[in-house]
């Protein structure tokens, strides 16, 4: 009985890690509180997404939660843009050509690429 109750605290604790429950807004096989938080991601970025060249885009970082990726893709295409630091405050996410779709958030893993996310 006691052999019996272990393997069933086992089963229920390995059932409560970063995978469960699973996150449907962003349907993804992990927790939303870990895709949105805890997660480690490739940041990629594609400067003329709107023109479709799959060549512009490009690997530029890594980030801990979907916000950080968001704002490491963002500070990367006002670098590219060229301004000034002085005058990001006043960037709007509608200057230039920058799109939602500019960025990619690779959700990564054990050294795996699993999963593809924007914030």
């Amino acid at each position: 009985m006691k052999r019996l109750v272990l393997c069933a605290c086992i089963f229920l604790l390995q059932g409560c890690d970063e995978s469960s429950p699973k996150c449907e807004k962003y349907a993804s096989q992990f927790g939303c509180e870990y895709v949105e938080k805890q997660a480690e991601y490739k940041v990629f970025y594609w400067k003329d997404v709107e023109k479709g060249n799959e060549q512009d885009n490009r690997w530029i970082g890594k980030s801990i939660g979907l916000s950080q990726c968001r704002e490491i893709a963002i500070n990367f295409h006002k670098a590219e843009m060229g301004f000034r630091k002085e005058n990001w405050k006043n960037w709007s996410d509608s200057s230039d050509n920058w799109s939602e779709r500019s960025y990619i958030c690779m959700l990564t893993k054990d050294g795996k690429d699993l999963e593809k996310h924007r914030l």
